[in-house]
């Protein structure tokens, strides 16, 4: 097959699964187009790496970044913002019920201040706040949970199959060799390895939640054809998380569906207000039995690794000796700059503390662990709450939690611009309340990007 063939090919693929999203119900409204546009940025690459791929170089402006970059991110920002005061949310009442993650984020904001990069910080601070405007646009949705799902989905639907066709058929594009060593990597619609892992593991367990989820408002021939367009798009998933060599997404994303079908038993299923009891004593056995019969170390090299975790100890004593200030650290998003990004892409060719814990602790110190840690508790107790809610969306918010404990042992995934936290954060929020909008008896613009019902010809309700 050519590969002007397979582009042909797979962007019709692409178009026809869309089309039939968009015809699920219930629908979502439009404005999710914009959140959908800057999870696509973070899970792939940005506009300037498409325009000029860095072929996995560590790029040269990392601390002054790309202006044509920031044009659009600061575009989707002010339509973000648009919709939002279209919608006219109750903010200060969405405030008190995400205190943990106001906390978190005002404290990053406030620890640019002692940033030795002070300019450098306050704008990735500002791209933070980006992504909680666009997780508010999806969850200030008239069926949050379902613009959740939706979200994750489309973008799977389109950057999976994409990099399947970039590594077939283009692979100038999605492969890169390591600078040191000329070891080959696929990399598909991102910039590395783990990034690719990353997008295979947030899309694998979107996707396969989606085809375990109950449908009760779609027709039996409808949701069959859902779920044989999900089984395809998972298998694409699951080839490159294997061809992508990334070891901790492959094994995150063992636990994440481990747990996602677990949660099926019908025992589960009934003592769900007592998960929490259920959780902490598996933890309990689980870390006996490691400790007992070496099953770390097992599984460990199961996944193709040694107990260096590929060198990542060496690392991770490296970043200790830097003696940070332990209680307040180097400010947000500021570590890995200046002398300090120079001595360890030097040493060790790494840009990250491969660690999400140390991570947070080498720039927000003891104070943003605590913060960090009180997010984590307060998502654990929603995620509880809603498994006798809504166990689909409960199932959904655990696994989540889950993998971003996980995956933060061995990577680094802490700050909203990542895919993995970014996720995180979506499963986190409390949808925010809005001041009841009229609409009138035909679809119109502020109605559609509102996302509230509208009325059909008949009088009768309908989604918008």
């Amino acid at each position: 097959m050519t590969p002007e063939l397979a582009r042909l090919l797979v962007g019709t693929f692409v178009v026809a699964i869309l089309v039939l999203d968009a015809r699920r119900k219930p629908k979502v409204s439009v404005a999710l187009w914009v959140p959908l546009l800057w999870l696509a940025i973070l899970a792939s690459r940005p506009l300037t790496e498409w325009l000029n791929p860095s072929h996995g170089a560590l790029a040269a402006n990392v601390e002054e970044g790309s202006a044509l970059d920031r044009a659009l991110l600061s575009v989707l920002i002010l339509i973000a913002a648009g919709i939002l005061s279209i919608r006219r949310l109750r903010l200060i009442e969405w405030l008190k019920s995400n205190p943990w993650i106001v906390l978190l984020f005002v404290y990053c904001g406030i620890s640019v201040l002692w940033s030795d990069f002070p300019g450098i910080a306050f704008r990735r601070w500002i791209r933070a706040l980006g992504s909680v405007m666009m997780v508010l646009v999806v969850a200030s949705d008239l069926n949050p949970v379902i613009a959740v799902g939706t979200l994750v989905r489309r973008c799977a639907y389109i950057l999976v199959p994409v990099s399947v066709l970039l590594v077939k058929y283009f692979r100038s594009v999605a492969v890169v060799y390591n600078q040191w060593t000329g070891a080959e990597y696929l990399v598909g619609v991102t910039t590395d390895k783990n990034a690719l892992g990353r997008l295979c593991l947030i899309s694998g367990i979107f996707v396969l939640w989606d085809i375990l989820r109950a449908r009760p408002d779609e027709r039996f021939r409808r949701s069959l054809i859902q779920r044989a367009v999900g089984i395809i798009v998972l298998l694409m998933t699951l080839w490159l998380l294997k061809e992508s060599r990334s070891a901790t997404s492959l094994g995150s994303f063992i636990v994440g569906a481990a747990i996602m079908i677990g949660l099926s038993a019908p025992f589960l299923k009934k003592n769900a207000r007592h998960l929490g009891t259920i959780v902490l004593t598996g933890s309990i056995v689980v870390v006996v039995l490691a400790f007992s019969l070496n099953l770390v170390e097992i599984a460990v090299t199961s996944l193709g690794r040694d107990m260096t975790f590929t060198d990542r100890t060496y690392i991770w004593n490296d970043l200790l000796d830097m003696h940070t200030n332990p209680l307040l650290g180097v400010g947000y998003d500021s570590f890995w700059l200046g002398d300090r990004l120079d001595t360890f892409v030097a040493k060790h060719q790494v840009y990250e503390a491969h660690n999400g814990y140390l991570e947070v602790y080498l720039e927000l110190g003891f104070v943003g662990l605590t913060l960090m840690g009180a997010l984590v508790i307060s998502v654990f107790f929603k995620a509880k709450r809603s498994l006798t809610s809504s166990f689909d969306y409960g199932r959904l918010r655990l696994v989540v939690l889950t993998l971003f404990l996980v995956y933060n042992m061995t990577e680094a995934g802490y700050k909203a611009t990542t895919l993995i936290f970014f996720v995180l954060l979506l499963i986190a929020v409390d949808p925010p309340t809005s001041i009841p909008t009229q609409t009138n008896s035909a679809p119109n613009f502020r109605s559609a990007i509102h996302g509230a019902p509208l009325r059909s010809r008949r009088g009768t309700r309908v989604h918008g």
